[in-house]
């Protein structure tokens, strides 16, 4: 039972630190990622490349968290569905002061016309649909079968109180 408890614990602690790694909180989205890129490798054998700029950083922490968690669920669409051991993750801070997170592969892609994985019936990236847009940013969704996909997510490096939007 010990051996059991143990192991309960251990497993438990793993999972905390991959679903939120304390670097995510103590070092900014831009280290998060380079943790979730070796991550990946170690746990799916998918490559990462991560071009991230410190200043792109996210003020809001749900949103530092928000775009943590889609890189993360991009990356395990591409090692599930890609059919291909490489990505690309880039983060940026556009002049407009939002922040741009881009996943790419070079992987089977998928037909958009079909919208597959945007019905409520999958969680993935209807989920980061939803999620973003509740945060006042969007998603595009580039794919081409065969030739891969890019998903670019747009979000507000900080979103206002509930109550700075109930005062206009």
């Amino acid at each position: 039972v010990i051996d059991l408890l143990d192991q309960s614990i251990k497993i438990s602690r793993s999972l905390t630190i991959e679903l939120s790694p304390p670097i995510l909180y103590d070092a900014g989205l831009p280290a998060a990622l380079n943790w979730l890129a070796r991550w990946m490798q170690s746990k799916h054998g998918l490559l990462v490349e991560v071009n991230s700029d410190e200043a792109a950083n996210p003020e809001a922490e749900e949103v530092k968290i928000f775009l943590f968690q889609s890189a993360r669920e991009l990356l395990f669409n591409v090692a599930k569905h890609a059919q291909t051991n490489q990505a690309w993750v880039a983060l940026t801070r556009r002049e407009d002061g939002q922040v741009e997170l881009v996943v790419r592969d070079k992987g089977n892609g998928f037909d958009l016309s079909h919208q597959r994985g945007l019905t409520r019936s999958g969680f993935g990236l209807f989920s980061i649909h939803e999620r973003i847009e509740l945060l006042g940013g969007h998603i595009e969704i580039q794919s081409t079968p065969g030739v891969g996909t890019q998903i670019t997510l747009l979000a507000p490096s900080h979103v206002p109180a509930a109550n700075d939007t109930e005062s206009r």
